[in-house]
């Protein structure tokens, strides 16, 4: 059986990315905060330049969630994992 990306949607499945270790690294927007003194400055307190964030994955480690109309069916497992509990999930549909 071939499964598509449709048949998951369709199904109800959504696959998040957990990705583990990772650098990410944007800049301050200090435009936004002028009128805040350098006293009242801590995190948190800004809003960061989300076009300009710069996400550094090399020593990190991904690996993904599913979850079936809501509720988590896989935690936290390798993408190997994720594609053997779908094969397996659709053939026990036939």
């Amino acid at each position: 059986m071939q499964i598509t990306m449709k048949d998951i949607i369709d199904e109800g499945f959504e696959i998040i990315e957990e990705v583990y270790g990772a650098n990410v690294e944007a800049p301050v927007n200090l435009d936004d905060i002028q009128d805040m003194s350098l006293d009242s400055f801590e995190e948190g307190s800004y809003d960061i330049k989300m076009d300009e964030q710069e996400v550094y994955t090399d020593n990190s480690d991904t690996l993904f969630s599913v979850y079936l109309k809501g509720e988590n069916v896989l935690l936290s497992t390798t993408m190997g994992r994720v594609k053997i509990y779908l094969e397996e999930y659709f053939e026990s549909k036939e």
